[in-house]
């Protein structure tokens, strides 16, 4: 079926390569078209405007021309927050995504695609953003980084307190552009002085402890959760959109390696928006308060 018009507020649209036919379903679960880290998502995304499906259509991974079908979700829909209020105030895309699949009911046979120039030049910026996220990644600290963090603390705390007990740590991620500074934030008990002290490193770095919203239970250290390192990336990547608009950006890791959990609390500012991600590493699974899953 061929469609053209696109002003039906009730019309969805789908960009991808994918070879479908009226009645499939597009379901959760795909690699995402932008990033480098190997995951899944576990939503599906829809727009109601072709412009925006035809950039998908022409972005997609895969082989073959782009495709764009005319789809109708099957479950609820939400603004998608990658864009809404971040990139484009007031959602102008009309972006939508939803953790339920999206029934084709047609095809959009007669779109046209943009001039060649103007698609290297998107496929260069979404190459740009790909290489600044391997670039952040690329300054997760390693574990022999982590165990000779975790080496010098143990040594000051013991010269605080010698029945000094380690409890958990926060991490600090701090992104100025390409430069980008990580700092931690260890803690220990003594019984005998019956205090919680924190070492700190570098000292002079600010944590700032009331970013940490809602209690964040701390325990362990950074290594011993699933996929750490993996969690952490993919974190950087959930956010690489919005950490191109910041000219700042704080992401506050906590340890609770008792329940194999990284939480990530990212908050940046920028020359016209400022913005807070809340995301969880549960077991290698990533996920965002707002949004549920995400790989």
């Amino acid at each position: 079926m061929a469609v053209t018009d696109d002003s039906s507020p009730q019309r969805f649209y789908h960009g991808t390569k994918a070879d479908l036919k009226p009645g499939d379903l597009i379901r959760p679960g795909q690699r995402p078209n932008f990033g480098k880290v190997k995951r899944t998502t576990t939503w599906v995304y829809m727009t109601r405007t072709l412009e925006a499906a035809i950039w998908g259509a022409e972005l997609a991974r895969g082989e073959g021309p782009g495709r764009i079908y005319v789809v109708e979700p099957t479950g609820p829909i939400v603004d998608d927050p990658d864009l809404t209020d971040k990139r484009f105030p007031g959602n102008p895309t009309k972006s939508y995504c939803s953790t339920g699949p999206l029934r084709v009911t047609g095809e959009v046979a007669d779109w046209q695609g943009h001039a060649p120039e103007a698609l290297k030049a998107m496929k260069d910026a979404v190459e740009r953003v790909a290489r600044a996220q391997e670039a952040l990644a690329a300054r997760i600290p390693c574990k022999a980084e982590f165990d000779r963090i975790h080496d010098l603390s143990d040594g000051s705390a013991r010269e605080w307190a010698p029945d000094a007990q380690y409890l958990g740590c926060k991490l600090l991620m701090l992104i100025r552009g390409a430069d980008v500074e990580i700092s931690s934030a260890l803690d220990y008990h003594s019984r005998s002085r019956g205090e919680t002290h924190t070492i700190r490193s570098p000292r002079s770095t600010d944590m700032k402890p009331g970013s940490q919203e809602g209690g964040v239970a701390l325990s362990g250290r950074v290594t011993d959760v699933t996929a750490w390192r993996e969690g952490w990336a993919a974190a950087l990547e959930s956010c690489a959109t919005e950490i191109g608009l910041a000219s700042e950006v704080r992401m506050f890791i906590s340890v609770d390696a008792d329940h194999d959990t990284l939480t990530f609390l990212v908050d940046a500012d920028g020359p016209d928006v400022s913005w807070h991600r809340d995301l969880r590493s549960v077991g290698g699974v990533l996920s965002d308060r707002e949004r549920g899953k995400i790989r």
